[in-house]
């Protein structure tokens, strides 16, 4: 899915639901689809409202370019 879109190769290890259990979706066939981690990650931030937070090193600064 967005693997693909961006032009990449990932393996499919995570049976993702479209529509999310908990805002009505079901486990019918049409509603799963496989997704890499990282795509799942960001599509499940996306379906909840979870925003990226900034990674902080041991001095309590941003660390540049790391997410967690």
């Amino acid at each position: 899915m967005r693997c693909a879109s961006a032009d990449r190769v990932r393996e499919s290890v995570i049976v993702d639901h479209i529509i999310p259990l908990a805002h009505g979706g079901t486990d019918d066939e049409s509603n799963l689809r496989g997704l890499c981690a990282v795509c799942h990650e960001a599509v499940t931030r996306e379906q909840f409202g979870y925003r990226d937070r900034k990674a902080f090193g041991a001095d309590g600064l941003p660390v540049d370019g790391e997410w967690s």
